[in-house]
């Protein structure tokens, strides 16, 4: 990381001040996500269930998770990355050195003009976001809701899944189904591809934050 620094250009000084912030948003960022993460696991007895039996809590008691466990476990990645999306507010800047931004409405930014983009607001776009499906006219999982099971996709479910069906709402129930079973979590595929415009918690691009692996491994 300090070599990144120093062939982008920095002094000594700017890297021990860029290693301070670091430190920094370690602590400011992990903690609170962590936290979000156990508080909505609590909350919701059905989710506990679900992941102590995703992750074999009861069959493996008295041994420690691996990391391995924790990486492959599809419902508690989408806790994860579901928290990042509802309660985590950062902002990612960017600017064009060498030509003019054209957007689809219109703007234009000039070279060199600095444009900055919070990923939180990404995450409140309806028009982007699935919301599960539709009952008695009412959304079942609105975007400024938790919903643990947002980034997976159940096989035949065509409700499931992070991103809105292209064929726009999906059908609209009379009742409610119920929730998917632990058992039925085992087929779920976390979904991470077509959701770069909307969830960025790291930043994205060739300035990518460094630290997102760690920050994972660390939460």
């Amino acid at each position: 990381m300090i070599r990144r620094h120093k062939l982008l250009g920095f002094s000594d000084s700017g890297i021990a001040s860029v290693l301070l912030v670091y430190l920094f948003i370690t602590k400011a960022n992990t903690i609170p996500a962590t936290a979000w993460m156990i508080f909505h696991i609590i909350e919701d007895r059905s989710l506990c269930y679900q992941l102590r039996h995703e992750l074999h809590v009861e069959t493996n008691r008295g041994s420690q998770l691996s990391l391995k466990q924790l990486q492959q476990a599809p419902l508690l990645n989408s806790v994860y990355r579901e928290v990042l999306q509802l309660h985590m507010a950062g902002t990612v800047g960017r600017k064009a050195p060498d030509h003019i931004l054209d957007f689809r409405n219109g703007v234009k930014i000039q070279p060199n003009i600095p444009i900055m983009s919070a990923s939180w607001l990404g995450g409140l776009d309806e028009s982007f976001w699935n919301t599960g499906s539709t009952i008695n006219g009412i959304k079942k999982h609105l975007v400024e809701h938790f919903w643990a099971e947002r980034f997976l996709k159940y096989p035949n479910d065509p409700t499931s899944g992070p991103i809105k069906p292209l064929s726009g709402e999906p059908e609209e129930l009379q009742s409610d189904t119920g929730k998917e079973s632990s058992h039925s979590d085992a087929s779920a595929k976390l979904v991470l591809s077509g959701l770069q415009t909307h969830w960025f918690p790291f930043g994205g691009g060739p300035g990518k934050y460094p630290g997102e692996m760690l920050a994972s491994a660390k939460g």
